[in-house]
């Protein structure tokens, strides 16, 4: 006979506060990208449906609003929740039917998968004081043969966006997340995060890091194909570090590729991560994601927060890593120092006009390209910290850099910067990062960027080049990649006279050491480094440009290349230097 386990996922309570001046705009109750590893006798792995569809049915008082009195008139209660779950059908192997409504009230392991307001006895003791509860029933093989989501009974709700209110699409995207594997997640602005506030509505969406989360759990053969894994072991003073948040940070445009968390053995696993340089980092969840906020039958308390924010290689000089798909990089290991952290960023809150009253909570939000706003970062001694020890990374992102106010909020103060969002800014979530030279904090993929409806042409640039005799060299664009435009061009500065520069490019970022110092952006064959004739130019006046006309071509838009540059510099060993990289996306 095979025994059943009950999942309970509860989430914690996150404050919400305001400035002196103004009162709270709202109560934030409790709702993580970790797998929901679970454990059932010598089976340890994510619980998880098997089969062809996964049915959820409604109970009938959605169609009945008088009957749930703490949902809003005029909410579409139903169609939210089946909106949510769709969230995960698009980017996985999940198949979720909406079975329609029965009469079914309560939560109980009886083969139904069902989703519940009901103010009963029973529900009331399965949810307790969180926003909702996944109660998930699997059996001694990890397959789940019930999983029901109960919304709390005393809980304003709504799916019309108003702001006293809790949204049903984002609460029901974050439950459904937990009833297909997934635990926690310590990305601020994941859909998975523990927390979320009256009135905000980004967790209906999902980000990068759940996406990378509910295929690590379905192991989407196409994600797999197009994506890499990094792996290694998280190590303090020789010993296994169980706990660690380790993130992997794009060096292409900043914004975080997937995150995962260190297993009892030191052990992690971050998969879903798109080709390209990244560099990792490792943090100790130690708020606003405490380790109390990701549990399971796997997952025990006791998970150590006593080290400090270290990159990979040094916090001053990280290390770049390479991933490719379908390959895992592995052995990428980081020791980490008996050293506790002492600074913390906990808390974070959008303030647009810059003036009046605000609010903050734990959970991170999401800005338009184009966007203009205030942040309020918050944490322990933050109003005495220096402005310039407070960054925001990635491309298109402009973050302060003086202060506009600061002040306390309870026992933690808080600082107010300005941010401009670029309208060519690259989509994904972005970290927040105090460094003040000895100690580093990182607030991880706290604001997430969403994709431009209107996107323009661009380019940026990412990557150190290596040194030449006369400097390092500089790869830039000379206009802009727009569809049509015949007078762009690359150009190359800080060449020696007479050599010859010789361009390359790929649809792929890459990081390779080629040696000497020579560092590939690009994801091309080592011994295509200096292609055929015609695709170089003469270094002159310490400079070379190559025309590279633009075809009218509507069906190039969006299309993106990378492009690196190598000199022949005959006074550097191994007869080479290199450039950035440059990055074009044409519209």
């Amino acid at each position: 006979m095979k025994t059943l386990i009950a999942l309970l996922c509860l989430g914690l309570i996150a404050p919400v506060f305001a400035a002196p001046n103004g009162g709270p705009k709202g109560e934030a109750k409790p709702l993580a990208h970790v797998i929901g590893l679970q454990q059932s006798g010598a089976n340890i792995g994510p619980a998880r449906f098997v089969g062809s569809t996964v049915t959820f049915v409604y109970n009938d008082a959605v169609n009945n609003l008088p009957a749930i009195p703490n949902v809003e008139a005029g909410s579409l209660v139903q169609s939210a929740c089946t909106t949510a779950a769709q969230q995960w059908e698009n980017v996985s192997a999940i198949s979720f039917t909406d079975g329609g409504t029965v009469a079914t009230q309560d939560s109980a392991n009886d083969g139904i998968n069902l989703v519940t307001f009901i103010n009963s006895a029973t529900n009331n003791a399965i949810v307790g004081s969180a926003l909702a509860v996944s109660l998930v029933f699997f059996n001694g093989s990890l397959e789940i043969v019930d999983a029901d989501i109960i919304f709390n009974s005393a809980t304003s709700y709504t799916t019309l966006a108003t702001t006293t209110r809790f949204d049903i699409q984002g609460v029901a995207t974050h439950e459904f997340g937990h009833t297909f594997g997934l635990n926690h997640s310590a990305v601020a602005s994941a859909t998975m995060f523990p927390t979320t506030s009256a009135g905000a509505t980004d967790a209906r969406g999902i980000s990068v890091d759940d996406v990378a989360g509910i295929n690590g759990v379905y192991q989407t053969i196409p994600n797999f194909w197009s994506t890499g894994i990094v792996t290694g072991t998280i190590t303090q003073s020789g010993s296994n570090v169980y706990g660690a948040h380790v993130v992997a940070r794009s060096v292409v445009d900043g914004t975080i590729g997937a995150a995962a968390m260190s297993l009892p053995d030191g052990t992690y696993s971050i998969s879903g991560l798109a080709p390209g340089p990244y560099q990792i980092y490792v943090e100790p969840l130690d708020g606003p994601v405490a380790d109390s906020n990701i549990q399971s039958s796997f997952f025990t308390t006791g998970k150590n927060t006593t080290f400090q924010t270290t990159f990979l290689g040094g916090n001053a000089t990280p290390t770049t890593i390479r991933v490719q798909a379908a390959t895992v990089t592995a052995n990428v290991d980081v020791s980490l120092a008996a050293t506790a952290q002492t600074v913390n960023l906990v808390q974070i809150g959008d303030f647009p006009a810059g003036t009046g009253s605000f609010s903050v909570s734990a959970s991170g939000f999401e800005k338009a390209p184009g966007d203009t706003t205030f942040v309020v970062v918050v944490g322990p001694s933050v109003d005495t910290f220096a402005d310039n020890q407070f960054s925001m990374v990635g491309q298109g992102i402009t973050f302060g850099p003086a202060s506009t106010g600061s002040g306390t909020i309870g026992s933690n103060g808080f600082k107010i910067f300005p941010l401009t969002v670029a309208s060519n800014a690259e989509p994904g979530p972005r970290d927040i990062v105090y460094d003040n030279g000895s100690e580093m904090a990182i607030y991880c993929g706290v604001i997430e960027i969403t994709p431009n409806p209107a996107p323009s042409a661009t380019s940026f640039t990412f990557g150190a080049g290596s040194a030449g005799t006369a400097g390092t060299p500089a790869l830039s664009a000379v206009g802009s990649p727009t569809i049509n435009n015949a007078s762009f061009a690359l150009n190359v500065s800080n060449g020696v006279n007479g050599e010859t520069a010789f361009f390359y490019g790929a649809g792929q970022p890459d990081f390779l050491d080629l040696g000497n110092g020579v560092l590939q952006w690009v994801s091309i064959p080592k011994d295509d480094l200096f292609p055929a004739a015609g695709f170089n130019a003469t270094i002159s006046s310490g400079m070379a440009t190559l025309p590279f006309p633009i075809p009218n071509l509507p069906s190039i838009a969006g299309f993106r290349i990378y492009l690196q540059a190598g000199l022949s510099d005959p006074g550097m060993a191994g007869g080479v230097s290199s450039t950035n990289c440059l990055v074009l996306i044409f519209q």
